[in-house]
C-alpha cells in the first residue's frame, strides 16, 4: 500500500510507500559550456550550432561538455524505520525468509466442546 499526497499551500508533494526496491538507475548527465583549456574560464557560445568561444583568450570547442553527477540511491531493497512499519511488512533481516510450510494434521483432536 501507498500513496502520493498533491502538493498544497501547506505541504510539499510526498510519496508514501511501504518499501521500495531498485532494480536499475538511469546516468544522471549534465552538460554544460565547455571551461577553456589555456585560462580555465567557461566559454561562451557563439549561437546556434555555432560551437564556444572563451572571451577573455579566444580560444574555441565545438560541443558541450558532458559530466556524469554520481546519484545518492543505490539498487537495492528500501524499507522504513521499524517504528514506520505496518502490521504486514517484513523486517528487513526476514525479507527473503519464508514461513514453513505446516501441515494440519486433522486425525489430532485440538478443539475440546465443554
Amino acid at each position: 500500500g501507498g500513496g502520493i499526497r498533491k502538493a498544497s499551500k501547506n505541504h510539499v508533494r510526498i510519496f508514501n510507500v511501504e518499501f521500495l526496491r531498485v532494480m536499475q538507475l538511469a546516468k544522471n548527465n549534465s552538460s554544460t559550456n565547455p571551461t577553456c583549456k589555456k585560462c580555465n574560464k567557461k566559454m561562451k557560445s557563439k549561437g546556434n550550432k555555432q560551437g564556444f568561444e572563451c572571451v577573455k583568450c579566444g580560444n574555441s570547442s565545438v560541443s558541450k561538455s558532458t559530466l556524469e553527477i554520481p546519484r545518492k540511491i543505490r539498487c537495492k531493497l528500501y524499507l522504513p524505520s521499524l517504528s514506520a512499519h505496518r502490521h504486514l511488512t517484513r523486517p528487513y533481516q526476514r525479507i527473503k525468509k519464508r514461513n514453513k510450510h505446516v501441515k494440519f494434521d486433522a486425525s489430532i483432536p485440538w478443539m475440546h466442546v465443554f
